[in-house]
């Protein structure tokens, strides 16, 4: 699968054709692999990147008062990871996120992503 494919997949790039995606890809973005049981996010992370499942599965916690942790969502891809946080005050990020299968996830930095919103704002 192409790279603009892959972004493709999700509703936010659906109507994007190639040269949007080469444009939002000139811009501050890695894609990162990982394998089941890494964790893609640590409590207390902050949120500058917009976050893209593009394969896999992904399990989000957060530590009860008893000590244990709870799982609070399972998701899979095509998915965007914490988006509440990237529009938020505060970016820090309550839940741990781990690959429960092995998996992809984009990175578009925050201001990159806001940049090519306001170029084109049928994304929004």
């Amino acid at each position: 699968m192409t790279m603009f494919k892959e972004l493709q997949r999700f509703e936010l790039f659906s109507s994007c054709s190639e040269e949007m995606l080469m444009e939002l890809l000139s811009l501050p973005y890695r894609r990162k692999e990982y394998k089941a049981g890494d964790r893609v996010v640590r409590v207390g992370d902050t949120c500058e990147w917009l976050m893209l499942l593009a394969e896999g599965t992904v399990e989000s916690r957060m530590g009860a008062q008893s000590g244990k942790e709870v799982v609070i969502e399972k998701m899979q891809a095509p998915k965007i990871l914490a988006p509440a946080f990237l529009f938020a005050k505060n970016h820090t990020i309550p839940v741990e996120v781990s690959m429960t299968t092995d998996g992809v996830v984009w990175y578009i930095h925050r201001e990159a992503f806001f940049k090519f919103m306001t170029a084109h704002p049928d994304v929004l």
